[in-house]
């Protein structure tokens, strides 16, 4: 199963797993091109997620969705000898995010709550609200991607998706945070009454 837990990755070990395919991308791309670069950037993503697996016993949907894409587009890339399947995949990775939440929510059915109801208690209405913002987050993503590969250099774009990308997600959870443990303090003093 992919999301059974069995056993819980340390925090440092999980962000380094996510970060080192995205170092060794752009490191690559500064130092050769996008097409050695989407070759390692391939390759790490594999590794990161049979690592994931190894010490998790467990692999998020997120996580293999984004595997998928990066070894589809990358392999695009470098059969097409082509960097606009590289570039495009996130956008491609956000927008289909957004699109699979905003469905959910209007069948009554939350991804994000079923994804991660396991690990965060929260009312429905809260999960709903996080819903929304994510969607806005993955389209304002997915659009800034655009922005970027289509008015900077390849080595830009690159380095923005390890040093623009990565520190705009930290925000953003980093803000819904306060909604969260308002929320789960809220229950936790319910249930001490």
């Amino acid at each position: 199963m992919l999301q059974k837990n069995t056993q819980e990755i340390p925090q440092w070990l999980k962000i380094s797993l996510d970060i080192v395919p995205l170092g060794l991308f752009f490191f690559f791309t500064s130092r050769y091109d996008i097409y050695f670069a989407t070759a390692a950037f391939i390759i790490a993503s594999v590794v990161s997620l049979a690592l994931h697996w190894h010490f998790a016993r467990k692999i998020s949907y997120v996580l293999l969705s984004s595997v998928l894409l990066v070894v589809i587009f990358g392999s695009f890339t470098l059969i097409f000898h082509d960097a606009l399947f590289i570039k495009l995949k996130p956008t491609i990775l956000n927008f289909s995010f957004a699109l699979v939440l905003f469905v959910g929510l209007k069948m009554n059915k939350n991804i994000l709550e079923m994804l991660m109801g396991e690990n965060i208690q929260l009312p429905r209405d809260i999960w709903n609200t996080l819903t929304k913002r994510w969607i806005v987050f993955f389209i304002v993503m997915g659009g800034i991607n655009e922005i970027v590969w289509r008015n900077f250099s390849t080595e830009f774009w690159a380095g923005f998706k390890l040093f623009g990308f990565l520190p705009l997600t930290i925000i953003f959870i980093s803000l819904q945070l306060p909604l969260i443990t308002s929320h789960q303090k809220d229950k936790i003093n319910k249930d001490r009454d």
